[in-house]
Parts: C-alpha cells; structure tokens; sequence
C-alpha cells in the first residue's frame, strides 16, 4: 500500500511535513511520494515516517529521483 496525499510526515513521532501528492514510478518499481517537510529536516537522506493507517517510511530525495 501506497501512503496518502495529506498523511503527515514525522520525525521521532513529530510532525516534520506533509505529503502532497504519491504515483507508482514503473522506472523505480516503487511508490514515490512528494511533499513539504520542515527547514530542518530537508536534508538529503533524512528519514521520515508517514502516519496514518499503515506506517511507511520514507527518506528525503534530491529530484530527479532517478
């Protein structure tokens, strides 16, 4: 399952940012996600958790993603 546009994003369980918006990338073979995420937590490879429902973790990217 993939995680939802508007789930939060969290850090240590708190909020760090917000998913935007998730497709499937057939080029990656996987979901990937975009959204905001606080000043202090945009760092490259920084690992984030989205809550709500299934819990996924996720790690911030440089675009493009490939």
């Amino acid at each position: 399952d993939a995680p939802e546009a508007g789930a939060r994003l969290e850090v240590d369980g708190k909020e760090a940012g917000l998913v935007t918006s998730v497709v499937y990338s057939p080029g990656l073979g996987r979901y990937i996600a975009l959204g905001y995420v606080r000043k202090r937590h945009a760092v490259l490879g920084t690992e984030l958790s989205v809550s709500g429902g299934k819990q996924h973790a996720v790690e911030v990217a440089a675009l493009p993603f490939v």
